[in-house]
């Protein structure tokens, strides 16, 4: 009577409606800012998703919480940072790939442009190989154009 009722529950189981991660819906991020306004933590990615928190992992939340896609970090390739949020490093590192490249900027200039500075150049140290205090390369951006 036993291996009946797990059967009936498997087979109910198994024809139970699932919502299922669509590769469509899945945003495909290259890169991420991260920044600091006062004590609020902002992100921000290249496929115009953001989100705000006290920490980090509120910020992500709310990003995930507003998008209209699936958020997923790792596809980024780069992780832009102001010079305000460079003590966030460590608590973004858990949901990034330790091969994404750290660049320091303030959010000056086009996103886009910045993405196509990063892949033509390759300067950036790597969330693996970076360490706390250390300085970043810069992106160099000079009245919205780069130099």
């Amino acid at each position: 009577m036993r291996i009946v009722a797990y059967v009936i529950i498997l087979t109910a189981l198994f024809f139970a409606p699932l919502q299922s991660a669509e590769i469509a819906n899945l945003e495909p991020i290259q890169a991420v800012w991260l920044c600091t306004e006062g004590q609020t933590v902002r992100m921000i990615t290249d496929t115009e998703d953001k989100g705000s928190g006290a920490t980090v992992e509120d910020a992500l939340a709310d990003m995930k919480t507003n998008s209209a896609g699936i958020v997923y970090l790792d596809t980024a390739q780069y992780l832009l940072v102001s010079e305000s949020a460079m003590d966030k490093i460590p608590e973004i590192q858990p949901y990034l790939r330790k091969s994404v490249k750290v660049y320091l900027w303030e959010g000056q200039g086009d996103f886009q442009e910045v993405i196509k500075y990063a892949d033509a150049h390759k300067l950036g140290v790597t969330l693996k190989q970076w360490k706390h205090g250390e300085k970043l390369h810069k992106i160099p951006i000079t009245n919205g154009t780069f130099a």
